[in-house]
């Protein structure tokens, strides 16, 4: 299963170019041959491919020159590169490594060895694919979670204000103003204030006549619930019905204890409006009761939290799909101690959330891989650099397992 993966085989050899190109022809790869350094940086930069065999020792550029100016080039950097040489030097290894190739095969080598080690890297470079188009998915609903977030401080902050300016404007009035046509005029520019400040912060406020059975709604409220201030006139039966069928009893039993206790009620509900859009909103009343302690008015007031409540459904997806993520998924702070892991990550270490808190993720260090090993890891994930590879971890209870492991920093 290789999806005719293109696959660029650079050597200058003609005889070790032919036996490639047909070993992975046969294996039902798209093969492309290139018989220099030179050559294969031009056919990179015409078409690139998913994967690239590279001779080391070649005239010219050689492999290792090819190697370090595709690894430095943002465009080319994720290709997976195998080197191939014909000597068994340990130094060549570690240096085509560093120089950011994924793998070594020495010459002559097996057929079988050779298309395992392809499929693999194959396999690796897609799972790092698809985890960057992940990342990037999860860093735009990030983004739009903090708009959101910031939207609704600039939306508070402005709301504070006006509506502070806006009392201190009709206790001051009240108190000074003798002439009535000052008096009035300053009371519509307050309600004007009122108006924009409760349309900014989506907050509308409501009084009800116990005795009347009539309510009075400000127009945020007609706004929020979707109806005409000049044909709509609410009781309390009228009121009742407009939240979500689902909510209703819940609502009448809040309302319900409410009379009965005389305390404040504070919750939400969703409602419908009569174009049939579904909205939520956060309700809170206080009430006022005569000198028998039998409810008089009932005031309160009623904001549209229709877009917190989806931003708070976006956060809970983002989290369960990452609790339901397949493979072990562990989440660091900039420090590199650990604040979060999924179910996979337990069942594959052994460990769970409570053990591993504020620890570093070298509890799972096994001392099979070396510092130079961990050493190169740092350095890529430190310079913003994915890092895909295979490490040896310890479980809790002791026991070694291979990991194939993508490292993303945000």
């Amino acid at each position: 299963m290789n999806d005719k993966a293109n696959i660029l085989v650079v050597d200058d050899s003609s005889e070790s170019l032919a036996l490639l190109v047909k070993i992975l022809t046969q294996a039902g790869y798209q093969v492309s041959p290139a018989d220099s350094g030179e050559l294969a940086l031009e056919a990179v930069a015409i078409n690139k491919p998913d994967l690239i065999l590279l001779d080391v020792r070649m005239e010219g550029v050689d492999g290792f020159e090819v190697c370090r100016r595709l690894k430095a080039d943002e465009e080319t950097r994720s290709i997976p590169i195998i080197l191939i040489s014909a000597f068994a030097d340990v130094k060549e290894w570690v240096e085509g490594l560093k120089l950011g190739a994924e793998d070594y095969i020495t010459k002559p080598f097996q057929t079988k060895e050779l298309l395992t080690r392809v499929k693999t890297h194959l396999s690796l470079h897609r799972a790092n694919l698809s985890l960057e188009q992940q990342s990037a998915s999860l860093r735009q609903i990030n983004e739009q979670l903090q708009s959101e977030i910031i939207k609704r401080k600039r939306v508070e902050d402005e709301l504070r204000p006006n509506l502070e300016r806006a009392e201190r404007s009709r206790r001051a009035l009240l108190s000074t103003l003798e002439d009535q046509k000052q008096v009035e005029e300053s009371l519509r520019t307050h309600q004007k204030q009122l108006e924009e400040a409760q349309r900014i912060g989506q907050l509308g406020n409501w009084e009800w006549d116990v005795a009347t059975n009539v309510a009075t709604w400000s127009d945020e409220m007609y706004r929020i619930f979707g109806r005409d201030s000049k044909s709509h006139e609410f009781t309390l039966e009228a009121l009742l019905e407009t939240p979500h069928p689902d909510d209703r009893t819940m609502v009448r039993g809040i309302i319900q204890k409410s009379f009965e206790t005389h305390k404040p009620t504070d919750f939400d509900f969703r409602i419908i409006t009569p174009n049939g859009e579904l909205r939520w909103v956060h309700e809170i009343s206080t009430m006022l009761v005569d000198e028998n302690g039998k409810p008089k008015r009932v005031f309160g007031t009623c904001q549209d939290i229709t877009e917190r409540k989806k931003a708070e459904e976006s956060r809970l997806l983002l989290t369960t799909a990452l609790e339901s993520a397949a493979n072990g998924v562990t989440i660091t702070d900039h420090q590199g101690n650990i604040v979060w892991v999924n179910k996979a990550f337990t069942a594959m270490t052994g460990y769970t959330w409570t053990d591993v808190l504020g620890q570093n993720p070298r509890i799972l260090k096994s001392g099979k891989q070396d510092d130079s090993f961990y050493r190169y890891l740092w350095e890529t994930i430190s310079a913003g650099n994915v890092w895909t590879g295979e490490l040896i971890n310890k479980k809790k209870d002791g026991g070694l397992y291979n990991d194939g492991t993508t490292i993303t920093p945000l």
